[in-house]
């Protein structure tokens, strides 16, 4: 494939100003590429569909039509023997939902069933399924409201002997078995002898897109990692990307790294951040990649202001804060490594109005140097402990006292408040850097030589 490396995307001749219809877009980009292609790259991709076709006929002459969201004339579908009707589903997991048949007029019900698949895929953030279960069950809804059958896609194939016809259905993650079969029925004319229905992955599209080399069969393979749907070779490469599609590639791409580096249990802390949890009791609970910084927040910034980086929280719990200060264990607070930055104080209040967590903040922007910070608290392990919202007005005072003072403490109501006082470290990779490095394994490397650095002077190994 020739790739020219992301840049911006309104370059890339599939990508529209607006992203409405991104299912009938995809499918047109697809059909369009299909159309372009010379016959016997057309051939190449009909022998991933029509596997039982004998290959002498695949070699023969060929003739192709291609239809969007129209169904073809009744004379030139009778022409196709019935058996020789495909339906291909195509989607980026190549699979259907799995909900039980049961009423799917049932909005919570139907809900239900598709979250709890959903929620098994650990590449989506909280954010991210729950967009997927809402579209879906709105489609569905829809679907079953017309009651018709539109496949978004046909495409006649003819040759000498014999005639075929296939239908594509295309979605944004799982495909519709209801659907389907309506299609199955309606479109293709298969009332009681039906073939199978054909499932592909977006991924199998692509990979044999990269290998036809065309104009086209770049171009939609660029639009497909622009969308986000095919993976792009390097983080490097997305340095250079639309700022409008950078932090969600760099955030697919960064769950790549932390799965390589740390194992495949990461996870989305939240829609900027990837996770990777340690073992309950350590002083470090967490490893955090965060992206939030990869776009510009106001056009005063600059390329060289940009960055990911890693967010590391000793003692994240009032328990752990007091094991850290009461057992003196030695607080890293300098490093060879150039990427940390100087470690923050950050006080983090819990609020509870009963059992639960109702509320919490933190306060960060303190004017405390770290080292007075620790001994503090080594010094007033007592004040380690849930306090009332009197204890609380006292515990502020003291810091008064020091010269500390906090952004919300007038805002003080809650009946029991837990104080958490965690030591946060950043280590940060400028974009510019990134941007200059061979390829994703010499950036891994340098987190790996960053973060070993801290862990082995925090004496804990992931």
């Amino acid at each position: 494939m020739n790739y020219k490396g992301l840049r911006d995307r309104h370059l890339n001749i599939f990508c529209l100003y607006g992203i409405d219809n991104l299912e009938n877009n995809i499918t047109k980009a697809l059909i369009n590429t299909l159309d372009s292609l010379p016959l016997n790259a057309q051939k190449e991709l009909f022998k991933i569909v029509l596997k039982d076709v004998d290959d002498e006929l695949i070699e023969g002459e060929v003739k192709t039509s291609f239809y969007l969201q129209k169904k073809p004339n009744d004379e030139i579908i009778n022409r196709v023997p019935v058996k020789n009707r495909y339906l291909i589903g195509i989607s980026p997991t190549g699979k259907c939902w799995g909900y039980n048949s049961q009423d799917v007029h049932d909005a919570k019900r139907l809900r239900d069933e598709i979250r709890k698949e959903v929620e098994l895929d650990k590449a989506l953030s909280d954010e991210k399924q729950e967009e997927i279960v809402e579209k879906t069950v709105r489609d569905i809804l829809s679907i079953r409201e017309r009651n018709d059958s539109i496949p978004d896609a046909w495409i006649l194939i003819e040759f000498a002997n014999n005639n075929y016809l296939i239908i594509i259905e295309n979605k944004l993650y799982n495909l519709d078995p209801n659907q389907i079969n309506n299609h199955i029925e309606k479109s293709l004319g298969q009332k009681h002898e039906k073939n199978k229905p054909i499932y592909i992955e977006y991924n199998k599209i692509i990979e044999k897109m990269r290998t036809l080399n065309t104009y086209l069969s770049n171009q939609f393979v660029e639009y497909m990692m622009i969308l986000g749907y095919a993976k792009v070779p390097s983080i490097i490469d997305i340095c250079d990307a639309d700022e409008t599609i950078r932090k969600d590639l760099m955030i697919k791409k960064g769950f790549e790294i932390m799965n390589d580096l740390f194992g495949s249990d990461c996870d989305y802390r939240d829609k900027n951040t990837i996770r990777k949890k340690l073992n309950k009791g350590r002083i470090l609970q967490e490893i955090n990649l965060c992206f939030s910084k990869v776009t510009r927040i106001n056009v005063y910034e600059k390329d060289e202001d940009l960055y990911i980086y890693f967010s590391l929280a000793l003692a994240p719990t009032m328990n752990l804060a007091k094991k850290l200060y009461r057992n003196n264990i030695e607080i890293p607070l300098k490093f060879k490594d150039n990427h940390f930055g100087l470690p923050k104080c950050s006080l983090h209040f819990q609020n509870t109005w009963g059992k639960n967590i109702k509320g919490s903040y933190v306060e960060e922007n303190l004017s405390w140097p770290i080292e007075d910070y620790i001994n503090f608290w080594k010094d007033n392990l007592n004040d380690l402990k849930p306090k009332s919202l009197q204890e609380l007005n006292e515990f502020v005072e003291k810091l008064h006292n020091k010269g500390i003072y906090l952004q919300n403490e007038k805002n003080f109501k809650s009946s029991k408040t837990y104080i958490v006082p965690e030591i946060i470290y950043t280590v940060k990779w400028y974009l510019g850097e990134i941007r200059n490095m061979r390829n994703d394994d010499e950036l891994k490397q340098s987190i790996k030589k960053a973060l070993s650095e801290f862990l082995k002077k925090c004496n804990m190994i992931v």
